[in-house]
């Protein structure tokens, strides 16, 4: 523990030393002192030549003018091999981060289609703002909207013309009763991979409504759903409790499944670039009996996933100051790799924030009006 305590300590101290070489008074002082070992050279020559090679057992011996320029030119050396390691280190950081930066900008013309996208559902929803009463049916093709823009995006964003990308919509509700009264369905809500003997009823779930779907089929301003949602069976899954933890005791697992219901639970976005490798996170990365990763891995084996949802990616609805996120919206497309380019994380997700806001303002006039 001492040596790690030691070789850190030093390992800091030497970061701050080529941090202060940088100074510009740094690289003042080592070439004063290079000029002084020089001006010692030259005056004291024999003394310099007498006292090479240099034996500290011998150090009487040698004059002072000796020692003051062997001391001079070594703080010389150091100073300057300093500064130029520092400069060096700082220009190799900074073609780092240049290179970074190029690889993760948007796609040429992308952030000109944005702001056409955004305008054009920026009016669509502050429009449907201004109906007082506006019906669910008047709802969704706005939603509709928003969503087909998003996955025109997200496809322009991976730069993957020839693949097709969708966008849907898992709401959020505090128990399946809840849905019930919401949607005006009477039958009961079939909930995903959840452990055998589990209270359902009870559960707070995500469940998608196939009519607030749309994707790149059909041009940004369509307003039909997405056709292929029609042949996958519905589906719905759990969130923890508010006052639930999402991670077991250790805090090394996860209780919470991947995609919607953990972006609702952390909200954050989050993607996965193979649904195939998802039976395998649940059983690396989270808590659930091997019953539940069996069922994800027989959902997204079958076929109509696999040729429709190979990557998908999941992006909480949430309002600025939201705490709790109203659903999620899920990002999908029929090829490995959705947004797995460096610039997601920092450059997609937060772009796309405006259009989630718009989505969260549609979806509270959705849910507070009658089916």
């Amino acid at each position: 523990m001492k040596s790690a305590s030691a070789a850190a300590s030093l390992q800091s101290g030497w970061a701050r030393w080529l941090k202060l070489a940088r100074h510009p008074i740094f690289a003042t002082i080592a070439n004063a002192l290079g000029v002084f070992a020089g001006l010692m050279g030259t005056l004291y020559t024999d003394d310099i030549r007498n006292a090479f090679p240099f034996q500290w057992q011998n150090l009487e011996a040698y004059s002072a003018h000796a020692i003051f320029f062997w001391i001079s030119f070594l703080i010389f050396a150091f100073t300057f091999l300093s500064r130029e390691w520092s400069v060096d280190k700082q220009r190799v950081e900074s073609e780092k981060r240049l290179e970074e930066t190029i690889r993760t900008m948007p796609p040429r013309g992308f952030v000109l289609e944005f702001a056409r996208y955004f305008e054009q559902c920026h009016k669509a929803v502050r429009a449907l703002e201004k109906e007082e009463k506006a019906t669910r049916e008047q709802i969704r093709p706005i939603v509709r909207v928003v969503l087909s823009s998003i996955a025109h995006l997200a496809r322009r964003f991976d730069g993957a013309e020839g693949s097709m990308y969708a966008a849907n919509i898992m709401l959020y509700y505090l128990n399946a009763q809840s849905w019930r009264d919401n949607s005006g369905v009477t039958s009961e809500l079939s909930i995903k991979f959840v452990e055998r003997d589990t209270a359902t009823e009870r559960l707070p779930v995500l469940v998608m409504d196939k009519t607030l779907s749309a994707s790149t089929k059909s041009v940004p301003s369509g307003t039909q759903p997405d056709p292929d949602m029609n042949d996958l069976p519905d589906i719905a899954l759990p969130v923890p409790n508010e006052d639930q933890g999402g991670r077991t005791d250790d805090g090394k697992r996860w209780r919470v499944l991947p995609g919607a219901p953990l972006t609702f639970f952390t909200l954050e976005p989050n993607a996965y670039q193979d649904t195939e490798e998802l039976g395998k996170w649940c059983r690396e990365h989270g808590d659930f009996s091997e019953s539940v990763c069996s069922q994800v891995d027989q959902y997204f084996g079958q076929e109509l996933a696999k040729s429709g949802i190979r990557s998908f990616a999941s992006i909480p609805i949430a309002s600025v100051d939201d705490k709790i996120a109203i659903g999620v919206l899920n990002l999908h497309c029929n090829r490995v790799g959705i947004l797995n380019d460096p610039g997601a994380p920092s450059q997609f997700f937060p772009l796309v924030r405006p259009f989630t806001t718009l989505l969260a303002d549609s979806l509270r006039k959705y849910l507070s009006t009658k089916n």
